[in-house]
């Protein structure tokens, strides 16, 4: 029972941390309780995200929900034997993901939903205005609806900006945990910005180029026919 008790004790830090933090100045606080080797997995997943963030979308994607779908098998197989608790787990994490990458439109369009409502609720609070809305108040829900839909209408692009700002949040938090002293909000902000852009220049660069490569191959295959 190993696995289900680790995962549990990480999903529950995970909570406190959130839950712990009103607002982004104090999230960035909560990151005292974190040991300097989440924080080092922090930099090597931005780095890994901002950098080849289009190539590894499918796989955090599927890792993702892999292990959503391990903790809902333990979740459901509480009070179960734990071996039917295990193979909950297993099933649940094997089929989730698959049933997202065969239905990935409409997932994405839910983590983008979900998303939208969560940094917008950090973000407005942190700057002091909306203080009462939450991600399921009408202003954030369509704002997480015009995202989804044009998340699933340009693919492609959305994996580049979601995995540079995904990043560049990541490498943010490393920031202010390795250098105590920038943890006001508007130097935070400004790293996040620039990281997040530099990000997103680069995969796009790299993927505009990849893409015009393809159509001089196609021209050419079609030439010599």
């Amino acid at each position: 029972m190993a696995v289900p008790v680790v995962l549990e004790e990480f999903i529950n830090r995970f909570k406190g941390w959130i839950s712990g933090a009103s607002d982004l100045t104090e999230l960035v606080g909560a990151l005292s309780s974190l040991t300097v080797y989440t924080i080092v997995a922090f930099v090597v997943i931005g780095l890994s995200l901002l950098i080849f963030g289009r190539k590894l979308f499918a796989i955090f994607y599927a890792v993702l929900w892999t292990v959503i779908g391990s903790h809902v098998g333990y979740l459901w197989g509480q009070g179960m034997e734990t071996l039917y608790t295990v193979e909950l787990m297993i099933l649940i994490g094997i089929l989730l993901p698959l049933v997202a990458i065969k239905a990935r439109e409409i997932f994405v369009f839910t983590m983008v939903l979900l998303g939208t409502g969560f940094f917008a609720t950090y973000i407005t609070q942190s700057l002091g205005a909306f203080q009462s809305l939450t991600i399921l108040d009408p202003p954030f829900v369509l704002a997480g609806c015009l995202f989804g839909w044009l998340a699933v209408k340009f693919m492609d692009y959305v994996m580049i900006v979601s995995t540079s700002l995904v990043g560049a949040f990541l490498l943010m938090l490393a920031v202010s945990y390795f250098f105590r002293d920038i943890t006001d909000l508007l130097t935070m902000l400004l790293v996040f910005l620039a990281t997040s852009l530099f990000g997103i220049f680069l995969q796009m660069d790299i993927y505009l180029r990849n893409k015009k490569g393809h159509k001089k191959k196609k021209t050419v295959s079609k030439g010599a026919k």
